[in-house]
């Protein structure tokens, strides 16, 4: 078994590939957020931990929820324990916002009894949970979101750091349309403009290294960034100081696509994105 392969990716699959070359009866199990790309490769894609929605909200289904039961677990909350019917619902909204991601839940629940979980929702809503340690004993990838996050940022080429951070500005999903028309530069940067071909082929690469999202959709891929993943784009915009420049290009954009007297609720969802 071979664990976070991403951070060597190179080194494990030439490794890998002799291995399978010398001893072709061996199975190797390797966790990666980027395939290795090597000959009988199989990839299995693991969802987030299911939350159950908001209709089906009965304490029984709650706590039959993975990722409320991770929760509860990682915050010494015995599931036999009574909780209030409002604390309950606030675990739920919190792994909701985390959008079912463990080590996100594992390290609020650490936190639960310092900040309440009001303070953790309150620390979600303002972006402030990327910076929150985990428990001690974690590699240093894995204390806090914004290392997890740095760690593949910092390995990104300079187009798909560009790429991925601008992309925080779109709240939904967006289009190759949308990001060629928002994404390729910032005027008081520098950067070289990119073409639509270059934004595809780094919006590929972001999405086969875990940092975004593809959907089909009839005749177009979009593209979505979860919650977490655009708040530390907006945390790397800021630094970058390229936050306000993109967003008015977003908003230049949107203006184009949608007419200020045209009924939204009808257009596909292309043009209702908005701008951060």
């Amino acid at each position: 078994m071979l664990d976070n392969c991403e951070a060597v990716l190179d080194g494990v699959a030439l490794f890998a590939q002799a291995v399978l070359s010398a001893a072709p009866s061996t199975r190797i199990l390797a966790t990666s957020r980027e395939q290795l790309h090597v000959c009988g490769e199989r990839v299995c894609r693991l969802a987030p931990l299911q939350v159950h929605s908001d209709a089906d909200d009965t304490r029984e289904s709650l706590l039959s929820s993975p990722a409320i039961a991770l929760f509860l677990q990682r915050a010494a909350m015995a599931q036999d324990r009574s909780l209030e019917e409002e604390e309950l619902h606030q675990v739920a909204r919190l792994c909701r916002r985390l959008e079912g991601n463990p080590l996100a839940i594992e390290i609020a629940a650490a936190w639960c009894d310092v900040l309440g979980l009001s303070g953790l929702l309150a620390a979600v809503d303002q972006g402030h949970h990327l910076s929150i340690v985990g428990p001690k004993g974690r590699t240093a990838r894995h204390r806090s979101l914004r290392e997890t996050l740095d760690a593949s940022y910092n390995r990104l080429s300079d187009a798909e750091r560009r790429i991925f951070r601008r992309s925080g500005v779109f709240l939904g999903s967006f289009d190759l349309e949308a990001a060629t028309a928002v994404l390729p530069e910032v005027e008081s940067g520098g950067d070289a403009k990119l073409n639509a071909d270059e934004i595809f082929a780094a919006l590929l690469s972001l999405a086969s290294k875990s940092l975004l999202t593809c959907e089909s959709d009839v005749d177009r891929i979009r593209y979505r960034l979860n919650e977490t993943s655009r708040t530390y784009a907006l945390m790397k915009l800021r630094e970058c100081e390229e936050l306000e420049l993109t967003r008015h290009r977003c908003a230049l954009w949107a203006k184009r696509v949608v007419p200020v007297d045209r009924d939204t609720r009808s257009l596909p969802r292309l043009v209702t994105t908005r701008a951060a």
